[in-house]
């Protein structure tokens, strides 16, 4: 997307006086729904200090439970979906983080060992120089909520959130398996107060054709709650009060809107040609394989670039030969047969990786980052 500076409003818009509320765009399109501000469990809500005998077993009997469920919902996920289920799996199952709650439990409830250690992980993500793992900590929270909720059913927390109308969903944070679990047949929007453009909630949001913005916070538009917005994800605005004429606007933008989508799908799978009849070949850039899918139905003609280091980036270990394969044969399942290139992983530099242990250098460019 365009840099935000960017963006000129119409005057079309403009001359109307709009109520706006600028936001940064995370997944284009342009939506309209009732302003629903998404109710959440944080995990703060299970913390106690009642510990006893039972603690190691109450904590195992949960990591087992989440990870029975999460591959139940990797078997019958989508494309879009699989892989960040995987990253979920991945985390529950990963040594250290797990050590680290049994290591809490010694002195601690099971509920504050697993705050504990998901507030030491979050805490290193969240000071890491690269902005796609500082937004790793929501998967860490979403884990979180995950095994508190298996090891403590008797709290009863709703965990559930209905849609049962046209929605534009507000949140301080949504994490993947909440975004999952809202009705996309009534989500057209999502308005997320934290969220960058490569977190995993955003990555789904894109997928599914999800117009959303971020960077709005939920006391900006309080007072627009249960009442029709209208999310532009294109200029970067929510409009909130609108006056039948602002109305009048949005409705005929998203009849436009929709009239040219069906334009570019007629012209989606054609070759792209020159006047003087030379091919040009159109391919996309993704930075994992849930994207492949999305880009081929948009006529992408191969992977020009998949920037394999994010599957890296995720986790405190490497992945292993398998995990690897599957990543890469779901992109080439995806293709068909067309092309795909794919780079081994760019790492160093802006992208450290800690459990690599590379030596800082003055200049990774040329260094190890460049040895690939």
């Amino acid at each position: 997307l365009a840099d935000e500076s960017d963006i000129i409003l119409p005057q079309s818009l403009t001359r109307l006086n709009p109520t706006l509320i600028s936001g940064k765009r995370l997944a284009t399109g342009i939506a309209q729904g009732q302003l629903i501000a998404f109710s959440q469990i944080e995990p703060e809500h299970f913390a106690t200090e009642h510990k006893d005998e039972q603690e190691e077993t109450r904590f195992t009997t949960a990591h087992q439970q989440v990870c029975h469920a999460l591959s139940q919902k990797i078997a019958n996920a989508t494309a879009q979906e699989k892989e960040i289920i995987e990253s979920h799996l991945a985390i529950v199952n990963d040594s250290a983080f797990v050590a680290g709650i049994k290591q809490h439990l010694a002195d601690h409830s099971t509920a504050n060992a697993i705050l504990a250690e998901v507030e030491r992980v979050s805490a290193q993500l969240r000071n890491a120089s690269s902005s796609y793992l500082r937004e790793r900590v929501l998967d860490i929270k979403d884990v979180a909520i995950q095994l508190l909720t298996a090891a403590y059913p008797e709290k009863n927390l709703i965990t559930e959130f209905t849609l049962n109308k046209p929605s534009v969903v507000i949140a301080n944070d949504l994490t993947p398996s909440q975004f999952l679990g809202l009705d996309r047949k009534h989500l057209q929007g999502l308005v997320l107060t934290h969220a960058g453009s490569t977190s995993h909630t955003v990555i789904l949001a894109r997928a599914f054709g999800i117009p959303t913005l971020s960077g709005i916070e939920l006391s900006d538009c309080t007072k627009a709650l249960n009442q029709t917005v209208y999310l532009d994800a294109n200029l970067g605005v929510l409009a909130v009060d609108a006056t039948p004429q602002v109305t009048q606007y949005f409705h005929r933008a998203i009849k436009l809107a929709q009239t040219q989508q069906e334009k570019q799908n007629g012209f989606a799978q054609q070759k792209a040609t020159t006047q003087d009849g030379h091919c040009i070949e159109v391919a996309a850039n993704i930075a994992c394989s849930i994207e492949a899918e999305g880009a081929f139905n948009q006529g992408a003609e191969g992977i020009g670039l998949f920037r394999t280091e994010m599957l890296f980036m995720d986790r405190s270990q490497a992945p292993d030969e398998e995990e690897q394969f599957n990543h890469y044969r779901q992109v080439l399942e995806a293709a068909n047969g067309k092309p795909v290139i794919i780079r081994t992983m760019d790492i160093g530099g802006d992208k450290p990786i800690d459990y690599l242990q590379l030596p800082e250098e003055h200049n990774p460019f040329l260094g190890y980052r460049a040895v690939r």
